[in-house]
């Protein structure tokens, strides 16, 4: 089994976290959709939207994983894009928060 990931996340978010949670898993969901039908306009809204929340909720890997969604559709990498929507799926299922 895969190491879960520790997040530390400011105890003021916690009542936040629930809704802030299911809506990456439905970002998720869509950005495998759109992989899969290359949609690359979506991959680079979806990228971008992830970028700007998860980097204010103190989520630093999933802003960078976002980041990289971003950068891959601007550059049109069908390879990097299937990586890190798979990354991100990946992050998800294993992170462990833990407010401070």
């Amino acid at each position: 089994m895969t190491e879960p990931i520790d997040i530390a996340i400011s105890r003021k978010l916690r009542p936040l976290m629930p809704k802030f949670l299911a809506v990456r898993s439905e970002e998720l969901a869509k950005m495998k959709a759109a992989l899969a039908a290359g949609d690359i306009a979506s991959l680079e809204r979806h990228g971008h939207t992830l970028y700007g929340t998860a980097s204010s909720y103190g989520f630093s890997r999933l802003g960078e994983i976002g980041k990289g969604i971003e950068a891959a559709a601007q550059a049109g990498e069908a390879t990097a894009l299937a990586r890190l929507v798979a990354e991100l799926e990946d992050h998800l299922a294993r992170a462990r928060i833990r407010y401070v």
